[in-house]
């Protein structure tokens, strides 16, 4: 028998928490692309090039905050002891119930990835489907030289995949297994909203976000539950936010021309490229629900960093097999075109809300 539960487009692909995530909803509605167009705009990446170069949205929790997404966690031990010992039987009987599987498990053990049988790694993996008579589940991730994309992972694989997690003592960042499905029911509080809830989008909250980029403030402070909880501070001391990210980007760049055989982290580049996407789509939303007519200039600016940051992973790909340094002094370039485009968009951003809400 063959199982497979539907999927939709993601319209963010720079990480896997993203891009499974969005795919689940979207295949039931758009409804929650007012959320993106409300979050998805502050950045923030670690100040220290010792803590790796992750440069991603500041974002609240997708897993406890989106209000379209059912999430039930599991112990990943118990899971296996409720089926009988086997994993493989609690998923099969999870997707049955129309649950997509959202967790963690050790890459060695799945032939997609070029670190398998060399390295044990935890990665995210959406299970949306199987085939039982060739054993073999359909699986989500950015497993293919960083890009998401789709695969067939075997039974025994997963079985063994999921083992890995604790008997090489690896972080499970999930605490478990998540159940993923499109929630129909939202309760808050004593009001239960039907399929016709919609998230209201707030003015007020981009207008706050694009100061946190503008000023390079940390956002993540507001994420945080209880935002007084110790360590907190911190720990945001330790990333760079908004507009400062473009420091750090060229001192990465000073890292790659010093250290020729270094691996690239195309993540980084791929996430600012998706970044200026929305931010086109951002502008593009107030647009429409102010009544406010478009800004040729900026909206030439806007194009201007699409294309641009979509041309700086073009250079360092080939940056990576060249090794010419001229190539990075060429994106050095683009990256300053993207910092001052940034200046000028949020910039024409936060006054176009401030004249809408009368600040």
């Amino acid at each position: 028998m063959k199982t497979k539960l539907p999927l939709g487009k993601s319209p963010l692909l720079c990480y896997p928490n993203y891009a499974d995530i969005f795919s689940i909803l979207d295949a039931y509605s758009k409804d929650y692309m007012d959320w993106i167009y409300n979050y998805f705009i502050q950045l923030t990446v670690p100040n220290n090039h010792e803590l790796g170069h992750r440069l991603d949205f500041s974002v609240p929790r997708l897993l406890e905050s989106l209000p379209w997404l059912n999430a039930e966690r599991i112990d990943r031990k118990l899971s296996v002891d409720l089926c009988m010992g086997s994993y493989v039987q609690f998923l099969l009987n999870a997707i049955d119930h129309g649950k997509y599987i959202f967790t963690l498990l050790d890459t060695y053990y799945n032939h997609n990835y070029e670190i398998y049988n060399k390295k044990h790694f935890p990665h995210e993996h959406l299970i949306y489907g199987y085939d039982d008579e060739n054993k073999y589940f359909l699986f989500a991730d950015n497993f293919d030289m960083g890009k998401y994309n789709y695969g067939k992972v075997m039974f025994d694989e997963v079985e063994n995949a999921n083992r890995g997690l604790w008997e090489e003592q690896m972080i499970d960042w999930y605490d478990g297994t998540y159940l993923l499905s499109y929630r129909k029911n939202y309760d808050y509080g004593m009001c239960v909203f039907r399929d016709y809830y919609k998230h209201p989008f707030s003015l007020q909250l981009v207008y706050k976000l694009v100061n946190d980029y503008l000023f390079e403030r940390p956002t993540e402070l507001d994420w945080t539950l209880p935002n007084s909880l110790v360590g907190c501070e911190i720990e945001t001391s330790k990333k760079c936010w908004g507009m400062a990210i473009y420091n750090y980007i060229f001192e990465y760049l000073d890292i790659l021309a010093q250290n020729e055989n270094s691996d690239i982290e195309f993540r980084l580049f791929y996430t600012l490229y998706e970044h200026k996407k929305i931010m086109k789509e951002i502008i593009s939303h107030i647009l429409k629900i102010t009544g406010f007519n478009r800004n040729s200039y900026i909206n030439e600016k806007c194009d201007e960093s699409i294309s641009n940051s979509s041309i700086i992973i073009k250079m360092l790909l080939k940056y990576q097999i060249k090794n010419n340094i001229q190539l990075l002094e060429m994106v050095k370039c683009r990256i300053g075109i993207l910092r001052e485009n940034d200046d000028i968009v949020m910039n024409y951003l936060r006054d176009m809300i401030a004249a809408v809400i009368g600040l």
